[in-house]
């Protein structure tokens, strides 16, 4: 990951959680602590679809598909941001809205 990445990531007062092609999480924000009770090697090892309340977790996934596919255009703002309104699954099982 891009070091200039990793420290906005690792900065951030909200949870950012950036995942691989597999969904898998290389880094996270420490914030996943404050947030959701979690460290965050633990958080590492929470799969994506189990951060997600049932309810968001396809939204979510068909926003990133979107966001994938919008990559390919070669007018794609590289720049852009998209925020959309998320309930995680907290350590003890509480949901916790989120953007």
């Amino acid at each position: 990951m891009d070091v200039r990445l990793r420290l906005l990531v690792e900065s951030a007062g909200n949870i950012v959680r950036t995942v691989d092609m597999e969904m898998r999480p290389p880094c996270i924000s420490s914030s996943v602590r404050r947030h959701l009770a979690y460290t965050r090697e633990e958080a590492t090892r929470v799969r994506t679809e189990d951060v997600f309340a049932p309810d968001s977790y396809q939204p979510a996934m068909e926003v990133l598909a979107e966001e994938i596919a919008r990559d390919q255009s070669p007018h794609c703002d590289a720049d852009r941001t998209r925020t959309i309104e998320v309930d995680l699954v907290h350590r003890d099982g509480q949901l916790s809205s989120n953007q």
